[in-house]
């Protein structure tokens, strides 16, 4: 079975906060199901609630998972954002 991979970053831009890291995995096979979401930020909070009940389905049927990684602003300010950034995506 062939498996996709996203990750993406947030709160990376802001001068001050946390970021927080995504990644998620998919089985090639419901690829098709994710083909419509290009910019989560364009989603409307119901477009949004309609994916993760989406996501959660595939997470029940072992075709999907995700982890999520946050980095608070104390860490950013001690080793900076791409450390931080490394950190969270485990190649530090």
């Amino acid at each position: 079975m062939k498996y996709i991979v996203g990750v993406d970053e947030v709160g990376r831009g802001p001068i001050a906060g946390p970021v927080s890291v995504c990644a998620l995995w998919f089985a090639e096979s419901v690829g098709e199901r994710f083909s419509g979401v290009k910019d989560s930020k364009k989603l409307s909070e119901k477009g949004r609630e309609r994916w993760l009940t989406l996501i959660k389905e595939e997470q029940a049927r072992g075709l999907l998972d995700f982890a999520v990684v946050h980095i608070e602003s104390d860490v950013i300010d001690k080793i900076g954002i791409v450390p931080a950034l490394a950190e969270a995506t485990g190649g530090a």
